[in-house]
């Protein structure tokens, strides 16, 4: 019996494996999630609120994460795809060392905070994001930093000494390009702790309990970009003007990442070959809501503890509890009023506009700086200026149209969705997300937009 043979027969055998598709089309499938059965769209979490920012490209929703780190007082919780140590927040990167993320974190470890990482363990045949390096690189910074990487992708877990782990080890793009469909779906399946197909995308960052960012952008290079997309950041004549520093400088329809390890390495040339933009969405929350992704991030940590890290690391690492001890001061953010409802609106209004209106100052200087037109920097400036004025607006048309729900606690009902199952969580399947999906979509009553890095037609 082959290799692909014994894994086909390695994945029929497991009885735990889920065969319900759980999506239909036009249909929230919800009868056999009786466990959330409560809550809208068969989610975990029942509908809250909270504050929301929203930010549109890196470099402004990276500025923001970059005062949250250095405010933080307690914990820092981040899920994400792929995590760059070596990603400045902050540029240009000459200008900013204290603002690269590996020095953030360890300068909030050393004043005490605890620092919490999970990120995909990639399939390496496939994906050059070195997680391996990910966790080395934090982990020996400062012992309150500790990151896990999950999951596996051998049949024995975190031991790869048996034959067909070893023998996965040995398989290439082109031998999984020439075997059958059937042996395909035998390997990139799951069962119990083996997982080849499915991947950790998510990207969270919870701030002491109290402050979260999440959306699309990973904390990693090629994400940091203004709104304008520049394609160009050769600077022969003065390095120190470099914005996209080694391997951020990158086109993946020229040349992807590779080796990030050594990120200050590149083998595209920056004098011959454009660099491709990056425009994502993310936000920030505060509020009644982060409990629920406080509760999601603690739950995944001591599912990894239990099913993977105290075996393998007695000692080294601990559960995480729910709860902070950690609030903000009303003088944090130099505003009046106590309460609540007050501090909710200190958070919306003035925190999250204040640093859009230092970010913009920010941005506007450095331009002069590299020797950019007037006309190109008040284009960036007002553009963020319109941003601050949208957000005020949509703020307080918020405040009147969900006063009723708020109940002082902020202003905007929120209600969090996901996917997970038994390998990523230690969960039953829950694809509350997906009903959310449809509910949207076979309610709409005037237009459907959709905005998305892929997509994939699924018949019904």
């Amino acid at each position: 019996m082959g290799l692909l043979d014994r894994v086909e027969a390695f994945f029929e055998g497991e009885p735990n494996v889920e065969k319900h598709s759980h999506s239909h089309a036009g249909y929230q499938c919800d009868d056999l999630h009786a466990e959330h059965a409560a809550n809208r769209f068969q989610s975990f979490a029942a509908p809250s609120s909270g504050n929301i920012k929203w930010f549109v490209d890196g470099a402004s929703y990276f500025w923001a994460v970059s005062e949250a780190l250095q405010r933080a007082q307690e914990s820092i919780y981040i899920l994400d795809w792929w995590l760059s140590p070596e990603l400045y927040l902050r540029r240009p990167p000459s200008r900013n060392e204290q603002y690269r993320l590996d020095a953030m974190l360890q300068a909030a470890a050393e004043r005490g905070v605890q620092v919490n990482v999970i990120v995909y363990k990639e399939v390496e045949a496939a994906l050059t994001l070195d997680s391996a390096h990910t966790k080395h690189a934090l982990e020996k910074l400062h012992p309150n930093i500790k990151v896990f990487r999950h999951p596996d992708h051998v049949p024995t877990g975190y031991d790869l000494t048996s034959e067909i782990g070893n023998s996965f080890k040995g398989l290439t793009n082109f031998d999984l390009a020439t075997v059958s469909k059937d042996a395909l779906k035998a390997i990139y399946g799951a069962a119990d702790d083996v997982v080849l197909y499915w991947a950790h995308h998510e990207k969270l960052l919870v701030i002491d309990h109290d402050l979260v960012f999440m959306g699309g952008l990973d904390l990693c290079f090629g994400r940091w970009d203004t709104n304008s997309h520049p394609i160009a950041d050769a600077h022969p004549g003065n390095l120190d003007n470099i914005i996209f520093p080694g391997q951020d400088y990158n086109n993946a329809r020229i040349f992807d990442f590779a080796d990030v390890g050594n990120w200050d390495q590149n083998k595209l040339d920056r004098t011959k070959s454009s660099r491709m933009g990056w425009s994502d969405v993310a936000l920030s929350m505060n509020g009644p809501i982060v409990s629920d992704l406080v509760a999601h991030f603690v739950d995944r940590w001591n599912y990894l503890y239990d099913a993977k890290y105290n075996d393998k690391d007695p000692g080294k690492y601990e559960k995480l509890r729910l709860g902070g001890s950690y609030r903000p001061s009303h003088q944090t953010y130099e505003q009046e009023g106590s309460g609540r409802e007050e501090y909710g609106r200190q958070e919306g209004e003035g925190r999250s506009r204040g640093v859009l209106h230092r970010f913009a100052e920010h941005l506007s200087e450095e331009m002069g700086n590299l020797g950019l037109s007037e006309g190109h920097r008040r284009s960036q400036r007002e553009g963020l200026q319109d941003g601050q004025r949208e957000y005020r607006s949509d703020e307080y048309e918020h405040h009147d149209r969900s006063s009723h729900a708020r109940g002082g606690s902020g202003a905007t009902r929120i209600q969090l969705t996901r996917s997970c199952t038994k390998w990523s969580s230690g969960h039953p399947t829950e694809h509350s997300i997906a009903n959310a999906y449809v509910s949207a979509i076979t309610n709409a009553r005037h237009f459907v937009y959709i905005e998305n890095q892929v997509s994939k037609q699924v018949r019904p």
